[in-house]
C-alpha cells in the first residue's frame, strides 16, 4: 500500500513538470511593435521656388532664344553661340570687337592677322556654299543686299541664320548695328563696353573737328559716274561720328543694294558741301594726288565751296569695313581733314 501511494506521488510530480515545460514553450513572447514610418518633411515655399526656377532656366536654355532679323523673320537661337559666320568684312570686324572669332573669312577682310588666316568661303559677293557647310556654323550673320537670295541654301547648312540690313538705322549707322549683333550674340555687356569706347574716341575727336567749322559734308566715287556713300553703314558712320551732317537723303535709289548710290552733279553743287571726301581705289600717294587735281580741274566742280576753299581731301581705299577697326577709321579720317593728332 505504501509502494503504491509513493508511486502515485511520483507519477503526479512527473504530470507536474510536464506541463510546467509546455506552458513555457508555448508562450513565445510578443512581437515588438513596428516602427511608424517618417513622414518627409514639408517642401518650405523657397525650395519650390528655387525648383521651379531651375525647371524654367533649363528649358529655355534646351530652347534657345528666338529674335526677328531685318527679314522680319523670327530665327531660333543658340544660347551661348561659338561657331559663328559672318558673310561680310564689316561684320567679321564687329565679331572681333565683341570678343568672337569667327570660324572662317571673306576674301575681302585684310585687318587682324588672325582673320585673314582664317578658313576662306571665298567672296563677300558671292560666297561658296560647300566652304561654308565645312565650317559647320551654328549661327551666320549675313547681308540682306548681297545674301537674300541665299536664304533656302544657307537655312539647310545652318540653323540660325540671321540677316541684317545697313539701311535699318536707328540713331548711329554703327551703334545700330553693333547692339543688334550683340543681342543676337547675347553679349550685350561686350557691345555696350564697346560702344561706351567708341563714344569717348568720338567724342575726343569731335573737340578736335569742331574748330575746322564743317557742318555739310559728302563722301565720293568719281568714276564712270559720280556715287556718294549714303548716311547709312560704315563710310556714313565717318561723317555721322564727327559730326558733320551728310547731304546725301535716305531712301535713294539702289539704296537696298549698295552703300554707294548715284548722286548728281546738279545737287551736289546746290547743297553745296562744307567738305568733300574722294574715295580713292587704293593706297598710292601718287594715285591719291591726280585724284585730287583731276576734281580740282574739273569745270563741273569748281563753283563748289569745298573746291574754292581747299576742303577736298582724299580718303585712301585702306579706310574701309574689314580694312581696319572702326576706331582707327575714325582717327585717320579726322587727321585727314585737318584735326591731327
Amino acid at each position: 500500500m505504501k509502494s503504491t501511494k509513493k508511486t502515485l506521488l511520483i507519477l503526479l510530480l512527473l504530470l507536474t513538470l510536464l506541463a510546467t515545460a509546455c506552458g513555457t514553450t508555448s508562450s513565445a513572447p510578443a512581437p515588438a511593435a513596428e516602427a511608424p514610418e517618417e513622414t518627409p518633411a514639408a517642401e518650405s515655399p523657397a525650395e519650390a521656388v528655387d525648383e521651379d526656377t531651375q525647371t524654367e532656366a533649363e528649358t529655355e536654355s534646351a530652347a534657345g532664344r528666338t529674335i526677328e532679323d531685318h527679314l522680319g523673320r523670327q530665327v531660333e537661337l543658340p544660347d551661348q553661340p561659338e561657331r559663328v559666320l559672318a558673310l561680310t568684312r564689316n561684320f567679321m570686324e564687329e565679331l572681333f570687337e565683341l570678343g568672337i572669332t569667327p570660324v572662317g573669312k571673306v576674301e575681302e577682310y585684310k585687318n587682324r592677322q588672325e582673320g585673314i588666316d582664317l578658313p576662306s568661303v571665298s567672296n563677300q559677293n558671292t560666297p561658296n556654299l560647300e566652304a561654308i557647310a565645312a565650317l559647320a556654323p551654328e549661327l551666320i550673320f549675313a547681308n540682306t543686299r548681297q545674301h537674300a537670295d541665299l536664304l533656302e541654301s544657307l537655312e539647310e547648312i545652318s540653323g540660325a541664320v540671321v540677316f541684317i540690313d545697313p539701311n535699318q538705322v536707328i540713331d548711329d549707322p554703327l551703334v545700330s548695328r553693333i547692339l543688334f549683333m550683340a543681342e543676337v550674340l547675347n553679349r550685350q555687356a561686350e557691345g555696350e563696353n564697346y560702344i561706351a569706347q567708341l563714344d569717348a574716341v568720338t567724342a575726343e575727336l569731335q573737340a578736335k573737328v569742331a574748330p575746322l567749322g564743317y557742318e555739310t559734308g559728302l563722301i565720293l566715287e568719281i568714276g564712270d559716274k559720280v556715287t556718294a556713300a549714303q548716311p547709312t553703314g560704315f563710310f556714313g558712320a565717318l561723317l555721322h561720328r564727327m559730326n558733320i551732317e551728310n547731304i546725301v537723303p535716305l531712301g535713294l535709289p539702289g539704296s537696298g543694294q549698295s552703300t554707294w548710290v548715284d548722286f548728281d552733279a546738279e545737287t551736289i553743287l546746290a547743297e553745296d558741301p562744307d567738305m568733300v571726301l574722294l574715295r580713292a581705289s587704293g593706297n598710292d600717294k601718287d594715285e591719291h594726288k591726280q585724284l585730287l587735281e583731276d576734281f580740282k580741274n574739273n569745270p563741273a566742280w569748281s563753283e563748289l565751296s569745298a573746291v574754292k576753299n581747299n576742303q577736298l581731301f582724299i580718303l585712301p581705299a585702306q579706310i574701309a569695313p574689314g580694312n581696319i577697326s572702326n576706331e582707327e577709321a575714325l582717327r585717320r579720317t579726322a587727321k585727314i581733314i585737318g584735326a591731327g593728332e
